[in-house]
């Protein structure tokens, strides 16, 4: 596969200097989606700037007055996707896979009727959601951050839908289990509930498998751990099972997105991981969410598969900081998944937070960089420099599988706050101006690293 950057006639870039989406043979990694005016280019408030009513949109004054900026914004991210996605040879059913960030999770039923209209029989491709603090725009009220297929029918490349007999989708939304193209599958996110029954477990009382760990120590610690630990152990067993009887496994997974309720959950997490993932854990990026798509779910997993086989893992390296027991990167076959990258220097042991934390070049580099960007507070020149050491590490990283910083197609940016982003916008782009991936940004609740400014995954070739 090679790096190709694509343009759209009618569908424009979300963040300056970066591009609307790449290509890589038939995949199509789009930069995160929001709903904007064409002629003013913020974010629409209602549908007299969207210029229709469109479904669900109830026509009642009282309703339309919660739900209509977030049918409005949803309505043309959708109609975006659709565009762009013809301009390429292919159709909104391509998509393979899009995570949903939302600012308030009580317009889930809204987004459950507005995809339930567009796409037939109601089902739209995989997903996942979230609620998070912030998106790109303070206007904004969702995001997607897309990935599709082009299909050629020449070649015999086409969108699989997979389902399966261990995960039922149906219950929990109108949204399907997973995409396969070719070599890769792309998975919704999975959570810790019965799929036969739907009951969502909690701990002991609903979890009696025998070969579950359960937290160690005093009652009361162990049961506030118990919710967090139930879940995750439920979770990759379901995948587990869902994996092998689609002729995979979890040796095949190249990475996965765990969204955490609570990140004082993570020791736990990575507890139940270890006992999933005897040797190598995939790579993965963890990110503190406000809400999932169920107040009582604790923690979400989706996943991404090479399926022609084990993945192969970067080598460890001491100049780059791992979050956790997940490798920093895999490829498999043409791709490389990145896990989430932080600032922290591996080799001093600390946070990097300011310009001097830096070496000289890269702190000159940073420096001219954002100069002329006005500074308000100390965290945003700890975010620029942490950006500086995040492309740093991803570089090396990369380069331990055969890639390059100019080979990569999309990268994610979750932030702790919205207002650091023109300063990694601008880091990012002294390094990969010439040859930009596709983008998202996003803030989150909360980070694995406590000082950690932003975090950073990215797809390469």
């Amino acid at each position: 596969m090679k790096k190709a950057i694509v343009s759209s006639r009618a569908v424009a870039a979300p963040i300056a200097g970066f591009p609307v989406a790449t290509r890589a043979g038939h995949l199509l990694f789009v930069s995160g989606r929001v709903g904007l005016d064409r002629g003013s280019g913020l974010p629409l408030s209602g549908y007299q700037e969207l210029g229709r009513k469109p479904v669900p949109a109830l026509g009642l004054l009282a309703p339309d007055s919660w739900e209509e900026t977030f049918v409005a914004q949803a309505s043309r991210i959708y109609e975006d996707i659709e565009t762009l996605l013809a301009e390429q040879g292919a159709k909104k059913t391509d998509l393979l896979f899009y995570s949903i960030y939302k600012r308030e999770m009580r317009n889930f039923p809204v987004l459950a009727r507005t995809r339930a209209a567009l796409f037939e029989g109601g089902v739209a491709p995989p997903s996942t959601a979230s609620q998070v603090p912030g998106l790109l725009y303070p206007g904004a009220v969702v995001c997607f951050d897309p990935v599709a297929m082009v299909p050629d029918p020449a070649q015999g490349i086409a969108k699989q839908v997979l389902s399966s007999n261990h995960v039922i989708q149906g219950p929990l939304s109108n949204y399907e289990l997973a995409a396969r193209a070719g070599d890769y599958t792309f998975y919704a996110g999975v959570v810790g509930a019965h799929p036969e029954t739907g009951l969502i477990i909690y701990g002991a009382n609903q979890l009696t498998d025998a070969d579950w760990p359960r937290p160690a120590g005093a009652l009361a610690g162990r049961l506030l751990l118990e919710p967090v630990s139930a879940q995750t152990y439920t979770i990759y067993k379901l995948m587990r099972s869902m994996l092998e009887e689609h002729g995979t496994g979890l040796a095949n997974l190249m990475r996965v997105n765990i969204y955490l309720r609570d990140m004082s959950g993570l020791p736990e997490m990575e507890r139940i991981a270890a006992h999933f993932f005897k040797g190598r854990a995939p790579a993965g990026t963890v990110i503190g969410v406000e809400s999932l798509a169920r107040r009582d779910f604790y923690i979400e997993i989706e996943g991404v598969t090479y399926d022609r086989g084990a993945v192969r893992p970067a080598p460890a390296d001491a100049r780059v900081a791992s979050w956790g027991r997940h490798v920093n990167a895999v490829r498999g076959g043409d791709l490389v998944f990145v896990s989430g990258l932080s600032g922290y220097d591996a080799v001093s042991g600390r946070m990097v937070y300011r310009l001097a934390d830096l070496d000289s070049a890269a702190a000159q580099g940073v420096a001219q960089a954002i100069a002329g960007i006005v500074v308000q507070t100390h965290e945003q020149l700890a975010a620029a420099a942490q950006t500086q050491s995040i492309l740093d590490q991803l570089e090396i990283v990369l380069k331990s599988l055969d890639s390059e910083l100019r080979s990569l197609l999309k990268i994610t940016v979750y932030l702790r706050d919205m207002a650091d982003f023109p300063f990694v916008r601008k880091v990012m782009l002294a390094s990969l101006g010439d040859d930009p991936p596709a983008i998202t940004a996003v803030a989150v609740h909360d980070l694995p690293l406590k000082d950690a400014r932003l975090q950073v995954e990215a797809v390469a070739v």
